[in-house]
């Protein structure tokens, strides 16, 4: 009824973006095809979570996603806050989006300012499946974030035993030192993860780092 009316489907919210946005986070499907089919800015920036593609992926909203990259959605889109739709999907193990965004050659070591990347976010959240399909795909495995070290760091400090394990097979850098956090024994040790501890030494970690 809205749109007949001709409601400005690209009208700007700051905390949902716009409607297309909205729609997506909540993955009503009906809609975002209602919205779309009114040319809906399938990659309009802005709102809570950057952008819809952002928004669903982040909620795990298959159909959704399927239908904004089917409208050729910048899968690569940063948001200036979150990173992008892959790191979303990535942090709440999201596999059946991260598999599609994967297909759509999303840049799987998309680096973003504040939060690292998709591979920081699994080894971190301790997503098995989806650290598996980022190797898979040739994640730099030793990729340094400025602010929060790389993703075996980010395991270790999480005691994420599988990831640590997943991460060191892919001769991950066991003495990577970041300059604020050190490394990854040092946190594994801050935290206690003795099992984890141990398997940094097995691969020769510098005890006097």
């Amino acid at each position: 009824m809205l749109l007949a009316k001709n409601a400005d489907v690209n009208a700007q919210d700051g905390v949902y973006g716009n409607a297309l946005h909205a729609a997506s986070s909540k993955g009503h499907e009906k809609v975002v095809k209602m919205l779309l089919a009114k040319n809906a800015d399938v990659n309009a920036q802005g709102g809570e979570y950057g952008n819809a593609l952002h928004a669903a992926s982040w909620q795990g909203q298959e159909k959704v996603v399927e239908m904004l990259l089917a409208k050729n959605a910048d899968v690569n889109a940063q948001d200036e806050e979150y990173g992008n739709a892959l790191y979303a999907a990535s942090w709440q193990g999201q596999e059946k989006v991260v598999e599609m965004l994967l297909a759509k050659n999303a840049d799987v070591n998309a680096q973003d300012e504040e939060y690292g990347n998709a591979l920081y976010a699994a080894s971190w959240q301790g997503q098995e499946k989806v650290v598996e399909m980022l190797l898979a795909k040739n994640a730099d495995v030793n990729a340094q974030d400025e602010e929060y070290g790389n993703a075996l760091y980010a395991a270790s400090w999480q005691g994420q035993e599988k990831v640590v394990e997943m991460l060191l097979a892919k001769n991950a850098d066991v003495n990577a030192q970041d300059e604020e956090y050190g490394n990854a024994l040092y946190v594994a040790s801050l935290q206690g993860h003795e099992k984890v501890v141990e398997m940094l030494l097995a691969k020769n970690a510098d005890v006097n780092a």
